[in-house]
């Protein structure tokens, strides 16, 4: 190792971070387990997994002992199943509402399921009615015969009150009509299961045959116009390696609404909510600007001087993605420059996919719109965007990222010595949205000494997004 790039003080070593080592590190990153990589199924197919196998037991399943456990086990499923619909129904009420309505729609006979198992309230004119019509009483009138309309919105009816109430601890009660009969469950978790694999497919063919390809043409010109250091053969790399997840949201927490990425795994999620090909496609150009954007890396070496010989018990940490500047990975404080990162991902994103504006980050680009109009020269922001920090030998006085240099220098030159710096602690004090009500009002003269005089009160107001 060159003693250049050790610091002994951090037990660390400096490395470039052009895409062919990165993509190395990568690699070796993703041999470890990770919570990022972790519950990306689909909701319910454990259980019709493990109905699979258990068939295959069939003589060992008429023991008595044997089909107790069984019983609790599949309880069990279904009541984390349950649970996890339940906590999504307290967080997004709506959506679940209408993955329900999705859902039972495509059920055959879904009328008589219900008649026969799950709630109904008879109480209810419309509802006594629809029933007395379709059923007749005598049973003898096939529900299949129902107007689709009426259909509709005799479902929307049944799962119009509380819709946590229809799973939340569902087993505990022995009044069928406070919750959703396992029977009907099960259909509902098959035909989610269907349509996501269907989802998934057809996501990963446009990924495959559309969008890799349509962003490749975009950024030829992109990058020319705004002297972007990225060769189009590193576009390759970097996009060939991506880590591809298309997921079910029930199941996993992305970072973001729709999308998310992992600088660490090189990875990138997508959920398969995304409503239309329009919107997926500008999900999948923000997440692959993280991608592609500029990294600074360090390599954490053990402590134990005896052990650094063994190269694979290296710890790769990103300190930088883009603009976002990352804290250490024990620390749990904010980034720094988030706010930054995602509005100039979120503007290129507008500007590769031709959109006339975006409902993402808005008050962020907001902040980074004043910037420009204050005089910070758009293209040095995405220049130092995406500049990758490179070590060169024989040069340790010169700056390994240029760009990002000649980004702070010009702003502490225009506003004021640590400008940036002092920005994002005030937008990290109020949040986006109140920072940049207050921003709007200053000039280039007055927005410096205004941040800081504001900064030196305490204590600080709740943040709010």
């Amino acid at each position: 190792m060159k003693e250049r790039l050790y610091n002994p003080d951090t037990n660390t070593i400096r490395v470039s971070s052009d895409p062919k080592g990165f993509l190395k590190r990568v690699d070796k990153e993703r041999q470890a387990p990770n919570l990022y990589t972790q519950k990306t199924g689909i909701l319910g197919e454990n259980l019709f997994l493990y109905q699979k196998e258990i068939k295959k037991t069939k003589k060992i399943l008429k023991i008595p002992e044997v089909k107790k456990v069984d019983r609790k086990i599949k309880k069990r499923i279904l009541i984390e199943i349950q649970n996890t619909l339940a906590s999504y129904s307290d967080r997004k009420p709506e959506e679940l509402q209408k993955w329900l309505e999705t859902c039972l729609l495509e059920i055959p006979n879904f009328q008589q399921i219900v008649a026969e198992n799950d709630y109904v309230d008879y109480s209810h004119e419309e509802d006594q009615e629809y029933i007395d019509l379709e059923w007749e009483k005598d049973h003898d009138t096939p529900l299949i015969e129902a107007l689709e309309k009426e259909r509709s919105d005799f479902i929307r009816r049944i799962i119009a009150h509380e819709v946590s109430e229809m799973f939340l601890e569902a087993y505990e009660s022995k009044e069928k009509e406070t919750y959703i009969s396992e029977k009907t469950l099960k259909k509902i978790l098959e035909v989610h299961i269907t349509l996501l694999r269907e989802k998934k497919e057809k996501m990963e063919k446009e990924i495959k045959e559309e969008f890799t390809i349509q962003f490749k043409k975009t950024w030829k010109s992109f990058s020319k116009k705004f002297g972007i250091e990225l060769s189009l053969e590193a576009i390759d790399s970097l996009i060939a390696e991506v880590a591809y997840s298309i997921v079910d949201q029930f199941t996993t927490n992305l970072e973001e609404k729709w999308g998310d990425y992992s600088a660490n795994k090189h990875q990138m999620r997508l959920s398969t909510e995304i409503p239309d090909k329009e919107t997926r496609y500008k999900v999948f150009v923000h997440e692959t600007l993280h991608a592609i954007s500029g990294k600074t890396e360090i390599v954490i070496l053990p402590d134990d001087p005896d052990v650094r010989k063994y190269e694979e018990l290296y710890i790769t940490e990103i300190k930088r993605i883009g603009l976002d500047m990352r804290k250490n990975q024990k620390e749990k404080q904010q980034d720094n420059f988030r706010w930054f990162n995602e509005s100039v991902t979120e503007e290129i994103t507008i500007r590769m996919t031709n959109s006339e504006d975006s409902w993402a980050y808005i008050s962020e680009r907001k902040i980074l719109e004043l910037l420009i109009t204050w005089g910070v020269p758009q293209r040095l922001i995405y220049q130092a965007y995406f500049e990758n920090r490179m070590i060169k030998k024989g040069t340790s006085d010169t700056h390994s990222t240029p760009f990002l240099q000649k980004l702070f220098q010009f702003t502490n030159k225009k506003f004021g010595v640590t400008f940036l710096i002092q920005l994002d602690r005030f937008i990290t004090k109020y949040g986006a949205k109140i920072a940049y009500t207050i921003l709007q009002n200053h000039t280039v003269e007055t927005v410096y000494d205004a941040i800081h005089k504001d900064l030196l009160q305490e204590p600080y107001p709740p943040q709010q997004s």
